[in-house]
C-alpha cells in the first residue's frame, strides 16, 4: 500500500498526493534514510538558488555549444583529448616537453649519417669553405705599379673540389671570397647540391629530422600563443605564485563566505551578463549547497562524464493529479 491511500483516507486529497510527491522526491535523494529530519530542515532553509541567475537556469546541457566553441575558437593549440588544453601547451618547454625527445632523436640521427659515411659530401663542401674563408686558395697579383698600385684578388679552387673554379677579378681578397661562394657553380650551389644527394639517399631518416624540428617549432609557437591568449607577462608575475590554483579551488573559495573574504571578492568581480560570470556565482553556491546537505547527512554527487552522456533512468510521469491518484487508490 502507498502512503498516499492512508493519507487519502484521513486528510485533503490534494495533501495526500503533495506528501506522495514529496516522498517520492526525497527517496531519490542518496543517504535520505541517514539523515535527522530537523539536521535536514536546516539546511534546507539555507540553501541557495540559481533565481537571479538566468543564463544559468536557462541551461539544457552541461556544456552549452557556444561555451564549447568558445573555447576551442580561442584555445585551439590544445594537444589532449580532443584538442583540450593541457599545462605542458602553455609551459611546457622548460619541462622538455617534445623537445627532450626531438632532440635526442635528432642527435641519434646524426650519428647513424655520420657512421654510415652519408654526411662525407657534405663535410668535404664545409672543409674547402673554411679553406676559402681562411684565405688558403686566395692570390693577389699586381697589375699596375701605380701609384697607387692595382691589385687584382681571385680565388682558385683547385679541380676535384666542391665549387672548383677562379672567382673575382680586381677584386678586394674578400670580395673574391664572397664570389667564390655566390656565383654559379661556387660553393653554395656545391653544398646544396651535396645536401639534396645526402637527403634523397636517406630520406626516412632525413624526413623524422626535419618533423623533429618542425615539432619543436610548433610546440614554442603554441606555448607562445596560448600564454598570449590567457594574457600571461612572467615579468608581472610574483615569484612562487601558483595562478593555475584559482580554477581548481574556486569551489573551495565559494566556502569562506566571510565578509569581503574570497566568496565575496570573486561574486563582486563576476561579470553577471556572461555565463562565465554566472559559472563563477553558482559553482560558489554550489560548493556551499553540498557542504549544507552533507552536514545533514545527505550523500551529494555531481560527476558529469565527459566522454559518454550520462544515463537517465526512467521515473514515469512527473506529476500526477488528485484525479489521477484518486482513481489508481487501493479501497
Amino acid at each position: 500500500m502507498s502512503t498516499y491511500d492512508p493519507l487519502f483516507k484521513i486528510i485533503p486529497p490534494d495533501q495526500a498526493l503533495a506528501n506522495k510527491a514529496l516522498e517520492a522526491a526525497l527517496q531519490q535523494v542518496k543517504g535520505i534514510f541517514n539523515s535527522d529530519l530537523n539536521a535536514l530542515a536546516t539546511a534546507v532553509q539555507d540553501l541557495a538558488s540559481n533565481v537571479d541567475l538566468p543564463l544559468i537556469n536557462a541551461l539544457t546541457q552541461p556544456l552549452p555549444q557556444n561555451v564549447l566553441d568558445f573555447w576551442t575558437q580561442n584555445f585551439v593549440e590544445g594537444t589532449g583529448y580532443s584538442g583540450t588544453l593541457r599545462l605542458v601547451d602553455v609551459i611546457g618547454t622548460p619541462t622538455g616537453w617534445i623537445n627532450t625527445d626531438a632532440l635526442t632523436g635528432t642527435t641519434n640521427i646524426i650519428d647513424t649519417l655520420a657512421a654510415s659515411g652519408a654526411l662525407n659530401g657534405i663535410n668535404n663542401v664545409y672543409t674547402v669553405m673554411e679553406n676559402c674563408l681562411s684565405g688558403l686558395y686566395t692570390s693577389a697579383n699586381e697589375i699596375s705599379p701605380g701609384p697607387p698600385p692595382v691589385v687584382e684578388s681571385q680565388v682558385t679552387i683547385p679541380p676535384g673540389l666542391p665549387g672548383a673554379g677562379i672567382y673575382g677579378t680586381f677584386l678586394t681578397p674578400e670580395q673574391a671570397q664572397s664570389d667564390a661562394f655566390t656565383a654559379a657553380g661556387g660553393l653554395n650551389q656545391a653544398l646544396i647540391s651535396a645536401l639534396n644527394s645526402m637527403i634523397s639517399a636517406n630520406t626516412k631518416l632525413t624526413t623524422q629530422a626535419n618533423a623533429n624540428f618542425t615539432n619543436m617549432a610548433a610546440q614554442l609557437a603554441r606555448e607562445n600563443y596560448n600564454l598570449s591568449l590567457a594574457n600571461v607577462n612572467f615579468a608581472l608575475l610574483q615569484p612562487n605564485y601558483n595562478f593555475t590554483s584559482l580554477v581548481t579551488n574556486l569551489a573551495q573559495f565559494g566556502l569562506d563566505v566571510a565578509e569581503g573574504n574570497t566568496a565575496y571578492y570573486f561574486a563582486s568581480i563576476a561579470n553577471t551578463n556572461t555565463i562565465g560570470g554566472q559559472a563563477v556565482i553558482s559553482t560558489m553556491r554550489e560548493a556551499r549547497n553540498r557542504a549544507l546537505l552533507q552536514g545533514a547527512g545527505i550523500i551529494t554527487e555531481n560527476n558529469v562524464s565527459d566522454v559518454t552522456a550520462v544515463p537517465i533512468a526512467n521515473t514515469g510521469p512527473t506529476q500526477y493529479t488528485t484525479a489521477q491518484a484518486t482513481a489508481q487508490k487501493v479501497v
